[in-house]
């Protein structure tokens, strides 16, 4: 739900790690590796898988997600033209050793690691869900980061486990407990580093039509609103009580990316997780805009001059700036929410 971008200084410091002369002992191992599993392959078409990776190593490594998924492609069908299961079973395990390895230096090396490439994001909201923080915290007696997703798992693609555009900050629940090693494309699924697709991605606060229609976290409170009382639309509009679902609307994507939403959105559970513990959240957000009114906030301006200069910095006071989304959980959903379901107060 947050756009990355990787920037100059990103591809660049990444590079060094992997390139650079200050690393040449650590990265000559993999290089090294490569070019020994080549030479000692007895196979011919193993011999054509680590020519197609020792060719393509720097585009492995530094191309966009697009490039590598047509590298993968032509990976595949180099990797499938061993017949024999037991030569590509060995060609593919000496591979993840190398690369694994790679990716566990990246967790904590000197020249640029795991920490850094988060810090150099500026993230720390997981991109995948907005509900999350991914502490970022580096000192002597303890360090935390945000789990790094691999949306070309590496575990079957081992050759991408260091690729730049693979490496996503993401909390432990999307990653960990949502995606795990599940294969994704990008037809149907998008990555943060996308350019593009965040801008078609609106919450919507929807009324429901009856209470059995309530997004709830399990078949016990399922029951529990068998007894509720018929659904008080105009509480609802006012934020008093929780007679409504939160969407994620869509509906203004071209095909092509309105799959990828849609894939990501089932994939992270986007719409039960916030139904299941943000209403009261939103709740108070639709309270809060009604009370600071258009006219209450130029009452303010004018009674807290000094605080306030122009009518934005009073309005900021509850619709977020979108370049504070990286920084602080639940950001889109409240402007997005706030502006729809106050634009009659002139918020």
């Amino acid at each position: 739900m947050i756009e990355l971008n990787l920037t100059e200084e990103i591809i660049s410091r990444h590079t060094e790690f992997i390139f650079g002369e200050e690393n040449v002992n650590k990265n000559g191992r993999i290089n090294k590796k490569l070019e020994a599993a080549y030479c000692s392959e007895r196979s011919k078409l193993g011999k054509d898988v680590f020519k197609f990776v020792i060719d393509r190593f720097k585009e492995i490594v530094l191309s966009d997600i697009e490039t590598l998924y047509k590298i993968k492609e032509e990976y595949t069908e180099v990797l499938n033209r061993i017949s024999t299961e037991s030569t590509k079973k060995r060609v593919h395990n000496k591979l993840k050793k190398m690369f694994h390895a790679e990716y566990k230096y990246f967790y904590s090396d000197s020249v640029f690691n795991a920490y850094q490439l988060q810090a150099l994001l500026d993230i720390n909201i997981c991109p995948l869900c907005g509900t999350q923080f991914i502490f970022l915290y580096e000192s002597e007696s303890g360090t935390t980061r945000g789990t790094l997703d691999h949306f070309i798992d590496k575990g079957k693609y081992p050759i991408f486990a260091v690729s730049i555009y693979n490496l996503i900050p993401a909390c432990k629940v999307c990653n960990s407990d949502f995606k795990r090693t599940r294969t994704v494309d990008l037809e149907n699924y998008y990555t943060p580093y996308e350019k593009g697709v965040i801008e078609y991605i609106k919450f919507r606060k929807m009324l429901i039509p009856n209470v059995e229609e309530k997004i709830v976290p399990n078949i016990i409170e399922q029951l529990k609103i068998e007894d509720e009382a018929e659904i008080d639309y105009v509480s609802a509009l006012l934020g008093i009580n929780d007679d409504f679902n939160i969407k994620v609307d869509y509906s203004s994507a071209p095909p092509n990316i309105f799959n990828k939403i849609e894939g990501n959105i089932k994939l992270f559970k986007v719409e039960e997780l916030y139904n299941i513990y943000h209403k009261k959240f939103v709740r108070e957000q639709i309270r809060k805009a009604y009370v600071y009114n258009y006219i209450y906030r130029k009452q303010l301006m004018y009674n807290f001059s000094n605080l306030f200069i122009t009518e934005e910095e009073v309005r900021a006071l509850i619709v977020p700036n979108i370049d504070d989304d990286n920084k602080y959980i639940l950001n889109k959903l409240i402007r997005d929410i706030v502006l729809v379901e106050t634009e009659s107060f002139s918020i």
